[in-house]
């Protein structure tokens, strides 16, 4: 079966067709060995099948380090890479084993070493297969840091590199999601416009147009209301933004420290006064400045749990969500 495969290759490959014939195995023992053989024989036929001619004598290196991957031994196989690219530097495929660098840093929760070896694939091979995949991930990246802006600037980079890209609709989706996260909602829709209707993302653009209300209309805490609330009464403002213990305590507070200063200038203590006073006086900032930073909290966490709902809807699963529950926008470089 595997002769026939090599016989049907595209002629151009027919010189990688035949060393890969006459590669030896996988040196190894028992299951393992035999199931990275055909890994590094199923890695190079499908390469063979696509057109793609490798100049490295052994590509055992780069289906091994896809083996490690897989296995989430990011760090093993990071090493694997690096040695095929070091090796064979001029080999077609030392830029894909580059980005699965990044990959790797990424998938081990080290975004800030994956960043420059994808600026540098973008700046050097924009228009390649390669600096494409590696602007998406960028992209991604950007938005699971918060930078929504950067994050929509990528994606249309993208699409005005080839536009004509089989992901583009997806991307278009995207970089509705970045617009509406960033608060440019015109942005969006149009974005989401750009989808053709007989597209296969236009059901998932329809999903995302129907949720703009529902983000609009999301029951938001206004942090400067809640300041002046507290600045007219402590433990209004946290009252308004539905923390009742917080209120209780910012009240507590304050009344105990007014109350021993009225006392203590009242019996002429004025250094006890003074001591209360200026302890009173930081209560009261205190609960001003509580006050604002609970709206804000509660708004984060409205538009998140917003936001992950959405992305389940939408399909959009990617590497899924880091550490601070944070999704990405679903981009997959399987191999």
């Amino acid at each position: 079966m595997r002769e026939n495969c090599w016989r049907e290759a595209p002629s151009s490959d027919s010189a990688l067709a035949s060393r890969i014939k006459k590669a030896q195995p996988w040196r190894g023992g028992g299951a393992e060995a035999s199931t990275l053989s055909q890994e590094a024989a199923s890695f190079v036929l499908a390469l063979v099948l696509a057109g793609v001619s490798s100049l490295a004598a052994d590509t055992n290196i780069l289906a091994f380090a896809d083996h490690l991957f897989r296995s989430a031994d990011y760090y093993r196989a990071i090493t694997e890479y690096e040695r095929f690219a070091f090796l064979y530097p001029d080999d077609p495929l030392a830029d894909a084993a580059r980005f699965r660098i990044a990959l790797c840093y990424v998938a081990g929760q080290k975004p800030n070493a994956a960043r420059p070896r994808l600026l540098d694939l973008v700046n050097s091979k924009p228009e390649s297969a390669v600096g494409r995949n590696a602007t998406l991930l960028l992209a991604d990246l950007d938005y699971r840091s918060g930078n929504y802006a950067g994050a929509a600037g990528r994606l249309e980079e993208f699409l005005t590199t080839d536009p004509d890209d089989p992901r583009a609709d997806g991307v278009r989706l995207r970089l509705a999601l970045c617009r509406l996260r960033a608060g440019e909602t015109d942005l969006a829709c149009r974005a989401l416009q750009n989808v053709p209707p007989d597209s296969e993302a236009q059901k998932s653009a329809d999903l995302l147009m129907g949720q703009f209300k529902e983000f609009e209309s999301l029951s938001r805490k206004s942090p400067g209301g809640a300041a002046v609330l507290s600045a007219l009464a402590p433990g209004l403002g946290q009252l308004y933004v539905g923390r009742k213990g917080d209120a209780f305590m910012a009240f507590l507070m304050n009344a105990l420290f007014i109350g021993g200063a009225v006392a203590a200038f009242h019996n002429d203590e004025p250094v006890a006064g003074s001591v209360f006073s200026i302890a009173g006086l930081s209560a009261y900032a205190g609960s001003i400045a509580n006050a604002s930073v609970s709206a804000r909290k509660i708004n984060r966490s409205q538009e998140t749990h917003f936001f992950q709902r959405l992305h389940l809807s939408l399909g959009f699963g990617g590497w899924g969500f880091d550490d601070a529950g944070r999704p990405g926008i679903g981009w997959r470089f399987d191999f």
